[in-house]
């Protein structure tokens, strides 16, 4: 029996910020100053890397990691572009993936606990949740972040995973993740939690998921009987 349902952020409750932001064939970074495309992924790689598993313990803290993340790009490419532009840019691609929203709302009245496990920053997390309505369905202390742990969902040490079944109240076993990325459904199935692969290409994700926790008895609500068959987790 499911009792918590874990979500992963980016690709899955909201667009994946540094993705887009630097990659958007439009509004991205490369295509607003002209950069080469390769390039300026291979650098976000980079720089996610450099700054996933920083701590910040004040906002004072996270606005000083940010500006050391934009400089870091600044000066890869040897730009004189203000920081705000690159803050400004990446804020316009914070927004919620479609009807996730009324999905954790329908969870919670059925008192799902509900928690987050993501691979983060600390200013991008945070320009998340000031900005998005979801994360007032998740309680403080269920928020585990890569950058407060220092390890990634797809460590052989499952640290990420062991955090979140000390803050949730089920065992875990009773735990259900939600991520877009195959290699942390892996990791999590290890460690001994169910997971379901998100179809972060579909617009009918959050339809999808619905479905699934009906028939999982996660969700309690009269459904149309031609909701399709699910293979076990």
């Amino acid at each position: 029996m499911i009792k918590a349902v874990v979500f992963d952020i980016g690709g899955v409750l909201a667009f994946d910020i540094w993705e887009h932001a630097f990659l958007d064939p439009e509004k991205g970074l490369a295509a607003l100053l002209t950069l080469p495309r390769a390039e300026v992924r291979e650098v976000g790689l980079k720089m996610w890397e450099d700054f996933a598993y920083k701590a910040a313990r004040s906002d004072a803290e996270i606005q000083m990691l940010e500006e050391q993340y934009w400089q870091q790009f600044r000066a890869h490419f040897r730009l004189q572009t203000p920081t705000n532009f690159f803050i400004s840019t990446a804020e316009k691609f914070i927004k919620p993936v479609e009807s996730m929203l009324p999905l954790l709302k329908k969870l919670h009245e059925n008192k799902i606990e509900l928690a987050i496990c993501s691979n983060n920053t600390e200013f991008f997390h945070k320009r998340l949740i000031d900005k998005l309505d979801f994360i007032k369905y998740f309680e403080r202390e269920n928020k585990v972040l890569s950058s407060r742990i220092g390890y990634s969902k797809t460590s052989p040490g499952l640290e990420m995973f062991r955090q979140v079944e000390r803050v949730v109240s089920a065992g875990k076993n009773e735990i259900l993740l939600i991520d877009d990325r195959i290699k942390n459904i892996e990791r999590a199935i290890e460690f001994g939690m169910n997971a379901i692969l998100f179809p972060a290409s579909s617009a009918k994700g959050a339809d999808y998921l619905e479905q699934l926790f009906l028939q999982m008895g996660v969700l309690q609500e009269t459904v149309s009987t031609n909701i399709p068959q699910v293979s076990q987790i």
